[in-house]
């Protein structure tokens, strides 16, 4: 707390920086005090009632700030900003020149029902104090209205405080003085360009974290798509076994049911029979879609898949399709993969001329139109059946998605481990901060004791 003449005391922030709302309200009451000031070098001026009330006024605005400050920032964590070293020091002088001729803020403003005598005495009162002009008053006044024409403003992003109106980190404005100390360096310059640089890039990672995780969600609906398949058990297994032709069901019947080995006759015979069985029995198993997948399902989801993978480039330019085994090189194989059982189909119903257009305005003669396309993704290659030395089943489209998903899990592990260890360096330079204006603070006082001769 410091003691201000006429005004008692308030809270001071000894500090460079300052609130530019405080600022200007400060300096725009100065501006006032100083144009009624400058009015006695005006020919034929006369001291009026209307310049009296101004001063009154300004006195009373400065009073306010003074004594309450400005609150600014979130109404949740609002931020209280008072009078700085600087303005405190500045208006002490001032008010000490007002008070020698009896103009306080407590001072009534004139009104009409003011007595003549009460009115004279104000008047002079102003008077004495314009002749001050030239014994140092000018100067004051001067001087702090130069705190704005010669003070600078720095902006930083608060990377811990979101703004509700925007959704966005919230920015932060300070106003300092242009001659700059080491103690300002670090209370504005090193503070505000590290929370610049920090919030950027946690800004930078959070939006990367983003799009991986919207790059998993849309896979993971396209897994899911891919998994609607069922086996088929409703085909007849014909077959013939020494001359006698068999055929049955296989949705009704288990094999060994309706295979019966023979009993007599060679054993070789026997085997060949029942391998010829098995393999006319077995054959017949096939893949095919579910009823609940649907062409739009798979559509929209290649579109928004694309979208994700046009946003990852933009984030990471190092990361693109034309980089091998990148992830955005396996995100692009899947939408190519789906993007090409779709193109096999040209023919649209007019007046349709593109498919986004199609799926739009009509989904379910979509669904029923690219059925086949769909049905093609799904089965990939799980119907063709393996020979006897083969190790692959060729899924093609199912090998490109599970790639594409465990490169994205990946990716999306590293940057959830970059932003921890880069908030570990947000605690590590606000705690170096910290640690300096702490000992910078302490050894002003140690001079200040020393130099009182403490």
């Amino acid at each position: 707390m410091e003691s201000i003449t006429g005004i008692g005391n308030v809270e001071v922030q000894r500090t460079e920086y300052l609130s530019p709302a405080v600022l200007k309200r400060y300096t725009s009451n100065i501006g006032i005090l100083k144009t009624i000031m400058n009015y006695q070098n005006t020919p034929n001026y006369q001291p009026s009632l209307f310049d009296y009330n101004n001063i009154i006024t300004a006195l009373n605005d400065l009073y306010n700030l003074a004594h309450n400050g400005i609150t600014e920032g979130n109404p949740d964590n609002p931020i209280k900003s008072y009078l700085n070293g600087s303005m405190a020091d500045n208006l002490n002088l001032i008010m000490k020149s007002l008070k020698s001729v009896g103009i306080s803020p407590d001072s009534s403003l004139i009104t009409i029902m003011t007595t003549p005598s009460e009115i004279a005495s104000k008047l002079e009162s102003l008077q004495q104090w314009q002749s001050l002009n030239g014994f140092g008053v000018g100067q004051l006044l001067t001087d702090g209205v130069k705190l704005l024409v010669t003070g600078s403003q720095v902006t930083w992003t608060d990377p811990l405080e979101i703004d509700p109106t925007t959704g966005e980190n919230r920015v932060r404005t300070a106003a300092y003085s242009s001659q700059s100390t080491f103690q300002s360096m670090l209370e504005v310059e090193y503070v505000a360009t590290g929370n610049n640089v920090i919030s950027s890039q946690l800004t930078s990672m959070e939006t990367a974290l983003t799009v991986t995780k919207d790059l998993l969600d849309i896979l993971k609906v396209i897994q899911n798509l891919s998994n609607n398949v069922r086996v088929v058990t409703d085909r007849q297994a014909t077959y013939t076994i020494q001359g006698t032709t068999t055929e049955a069901p296989i949705g009704t019947q288990s094999f060994s049911s309706i295979f019966q080995m023979p009993t007599t006759g060679n054993p070789g015979t026997a085997v060949r029979a029942y391998s010829a069985a098995a393999g006319k029995y077995f054959s017949q198993l096939s893949v095919e879609p579910t009823g609940n997948t649907t062409a739009t399902e798979l559509y929209k989801a290649k579109i928004d898949l694309y979208n994700a993978l046009l946003r990852l480039e933009s984030v990471d330019p190092q990361n693109t399709r034309n980089i091998e085994n990148s992830l955005a090189a396996n995100i692009f194989a899947v939408v190519s993969d789906i993007s090409g059982e779709f193109a096999a189909i040209t023919v649209l119903p007019p007046p349709y001329t593109t498919k986004e257009e199609f799926l739009l305005a009509n989904p379910s003669a979509f669904d029923t139109i690219f059925a086949s396309a769909t049905n093609k993704w799904v089965i990939d290659s799980q119907n063709v059946k393996l020979n006897v030395d083969s190790t692959s089943t060729n899924t093609k489209y199912q090998s490109h998605l599970a790639t594409a998903i465990t490169n994205s899990e990946i990716l999306n592990d590293q940057q959830r481990d970059n932003v921890r260890r880069y908030i570990l360096v947000f605690e590590e330079f606000y705690k170096s901060a910290a640690s300096m204006l702490e000992i910078l603070s302490t050894t002003i006082q140690k001079l200040g004791r020393k130099s009182a001769g403490g």
